[in-house]
């Protein structure tokens, strides 16, 4: 009975091992690139304290990551020429560029900048456009012909 169990345990320690993942963006640049951890400690600590969503936390690091692998460097410590570099880097790597990515990655910066109190390099990043698409509103006669199309809703 013993050797069994010495045997289920060993397996789940292999089990264990075999499973386990590779390192994400987020955790490499938390071990490779130093002062992104502090940095990434500090935006977690303010995101907390201003009541921001976590998952926006969590873009927003990722994104950061990404941009703290590629030059070995805290975010802090870049040249607004060496952020857009990278960004012009991204947006050649994918020739239509994650907009998501992109955006998440400017404000990302703009929330570390604001948070370290660099407002001149805030102020020169990419603005973002948006779409000013309006909404469709339908009139009563087409609600009227939705309703007989679909008499019992959706």
């Amino acid at each position: 009975m013993i050797k069994l169990r010495n045997l289920h345990f060993n397996i789940k320690i292999l089990h264990h091992d075999l499973s386990k993942k590779s390192l994400t963006y987020l955790e490499r640049a938390q071990q490779e690139v130093p002062l992104f951890k502090v940095l990434v400690e500090k935006l977690t600590k303010n995101f907390s304290i201003q009541g921001k969503s976590s998952s926006t936390l969590h873009h927003y690091t990722r994104c950061l990551s990404h941009l703290a692998l590629y030059y070995k460097q805290c975010p802090t410590l870049l040249t607004l020429e060496q952020v857009q570099e990278y960004l012009y880097h991204c947006q050649q790597l994918h020739k239509t560029p994650s907009e998501s990515f992109f955006k998440h990655t400017i404000y990302g910066l703009r929330a570390v900048y604001k948070l370290y109190g660099k407002t001149a390099l805030k102020l020169q990043l990419p603005q973002i456009k948006r779409h000013k698409d309006l909404p469709v509103i339908l009139n009563q006669s087409e609600v009227k012909a939705l309703d007989l199309i679909l008499p019992f809703g959706l």
